[in-house]
């Protein structure tokens, strides 16, 4: 099974043959050429230009210097825009990442252009290593590319093997010969793609270990023995029973570890100053500890999702305006209601610890480890059980009922339903992390602030808190459908 893999872009990861034939037809023009078909140009596609130029041509060298600054001209402004991923490479991707695979590009396009399409496309935050020609005409040789990507990738990933071993584990994934044999004299195997823009035959002249016919093929060359969701799915347990221990059993073990603690928190309380903090610090540490030893191979983690890097900010700022505002909404209600003072009491944060503590705890332990149980592992198995609908609903219900009393609780719930929306959506375990740190972290700081004698308007900052987070919401919940266009072109 691979752990690294190289890919190139124009024909492998997008199709990019209107941006780049528009262009050569433009720079061909420049040059006193007509060339009206642009059918005829597609063989530009791959290779470093200035030899296409040369060879299709007849250039000498100042005449492709020139001819590649025309197409230049015209692919900056609007030429690498017009591509389009090929359908699923996002999806490929992502369960490529998901799987534990170290992603990268290797191209002859120059890198400033790769780059820039990777990142319009919402495909930058997969790869590891990004590597592309230079404008100044070096590093153009696809065997150079894929050295250099080589050597960033490994860099990265320190794991103690040697160079072979490494080289053994890696392989590159091309549409053109030139990443075959670019790959193939750096040691490494090469895996052709027959949707790109090869001639006939000339994948398999080239030498290709193996060559996809499409996508799906191609994923199971990646795959290998890699298990997929379809296989998770297929492994579920088949009596109710046992779907019911395997969706609850990550929130079990997380109420399990905090309820035998109780046992020595109320003691090492009264004997140190935040003695209760440190321990449920601990407990936190523990949590993680076993979460990732026990369900990290069988439950993948998707970081960053299928989501621009625009998101995760938006899903902080997004957490911190709805917090705060539920709060407030919450606290004024609780005070209009009978015995609403004992409610309201029973429900506030109280900043009664030491702050730098108290931020570690609240703010970073406390989010990584509820969106752990909640949504990367009840989330995904109840999601993978009973869908993405019942899911949310139960998720949500689980964390409001964690939170104990009735206030925390509601709040929790409609928390916790905003956070699984947008982790449906969104796919970004980041995402919702951020999102929960955010909250987490305006409650904290301004429980601070009302101790430190700090006022502020409470129906004013509801208000434009709650009307500040629709917006972002909003951003959240359409990113994927947004991304996926982009992605696939439909």
């Amino acid at each position: 099974m691979y752990k690294y893999i190289l890919f190139d872009l124009d024909g492998t990861l997008t199709d990019p043959k209107e941006g780049i034939c528009r262009s050569v037809q433009y720079a061909l023009e420049k040059m006193d050429i007509i060339e009206e078909d642009i059918e005829k140009l597609t063989p530009f596609i791959g290779p470093p230009l200035k030899a296409s130029f040369a060879e299709r041509y007849g250039m000498d060298e100042e005449h492709c210097d020139k001819a590649v600054e025309y197409y230049r001209e015209r692919f900056s402004k609007t030429g690498w825009k017009e591509n389009i991923p090929y359908e699923g490479i996002g999806n490929l991707l992502a369960e490529l990442k998901g799987a534990g695979m170290k992603l990268a590009v290797a191209s002859s396009k120059p890198t400033v252009f790769v780059e820039k399409i990777l990142k319009y496309f919402g495909l930058r935050r997969f790869f590891s290593v990004v590597i592309g020609s230079e404008l100044n005409g070096r590093r153009i040789e696809k065997d150079e590319i894929v050295e250099e990507a080589l050597k960033q990738l490994y860099e990265k990933d320190r794991s103690g093997k040697s160079l072979e071993e490494l080289k053994n584990l890696t392989v590159m994934v091309g549409d053109r010969k030139y990443d075959v044999e670019g790959a193939h004299q750096r040691g490494i195997e090469a895996i052709g793609v027959a949707y790109g823009y090869q001639l006939d035959g000339e994948l398999a002249d080239a030498g290709a270990d193996a060559i996809a016919s499409d996508m799906e093929e191609l994923a199971d060359l990646l795959l290998g023995g890699t298990e997929t969701e379809n296989d998770r799915v297929k492994k579920l347990p088949r009596t109710s029973f046992g779907r019911a221990v395997y969706m609850l059993m990550p929130f079990v073990v997380y109420v399990l570890i905090f309820r035998v603690s109780v046992i020595f928190t109320s003691g090492l309380g009264r004997l140190i100053p935040d003695g209760t903090l440190y321990l449920n610090i601990a407990n936190y540490a523990v949590i993680v500890l076993i979460y990732f030893f026990f369900f990290r191979k069988k439950e993948p983690m998707d970081l960053f999702g299928k989501v621009s890097t625009t998101v995760p900010a938006a899903a902080l700022f997004c957490g911190m305006f709805l917090a705060y505002g539920l709060n407030i909404v919450a606290t004024a209600v609780m005070e209009n209601l009978q015995s609403g003072e004992q409610l309201a009491e029973a429900a506030s944060f109280h900043a009664d610890v030491s702050f730098l503590p108290g931020l570690l705890m609240y703010v970073i332990c406390s989010p990584l480890c509820e969106e752990l149980c909640f949504r990367w592992l009840m989330y995904g198995r109840i999601r993978r059980c009973m869908g993405a609908k019942l899911a949310i609903f139960t998720t949500a219900l689980f964390f409001g009922v964690f939170h104990g009393n009735p206030v925390q609780g509601v709040y929790a719930f409609i928390m916790g339903l905003v956070m699984a929306v947008v982790y449906e959506r969104t796919g970004a375990f980041l995402t919702t992390l951020l999102f929960h740190v955010g909250a987490n972290a305006v409650i904290y700081v301004a429980a601070f602030a009302e101790k430190d004698g700090a006022e502020l308007n409470p129906a004013a900052v509801a208000v434009a808190c709650l009307l500040a987070s629709l917006p972002l919401l909003w951003y959240l919940c359409r990113e994927n459908k947004a991304g996926e266009k982009k992605r696939t072109g439909k």
